[in-house]
């Protein structure tokens, strides 16, 4: 997997990728908008996924998915 991932990396990318925060930011922003995406998309997870009463056995409710599609929208790149 992982020389896999190399080979498509040197034919697809062959230059260095700099990654960093853009200026005015800095990297402990990025790091707290990661742990506030993180938080949030476990919360979600839970109450929504893990929960008992929300998605019992007896009526299956499948609003899960929809729930954490949302966050995954919200975590996105701004625009």
């Amino acid at each position: 997997g992982a020389s896999a991932s190399m080979a498509v990396s040197a034919f697809v990318a062959p230059r260095n990728l700099a990654l960093a925060p853009v200026a005015p930011f800095l990297g402990c922003h990025a790091a707290f908008a990661e742990m506030i995406y993180t938080f949030m998309l476990c919360f979600v997870f839970l109450n929504c996924a893990a929960s008992k009463r929300n998605n019992s056995p007896n009526d299956g409710n499948q609003f899960f998915g929809l729930a954490i599609g949302f966050v995954m929208i919200a975590g996105g790149p701004p625009p």
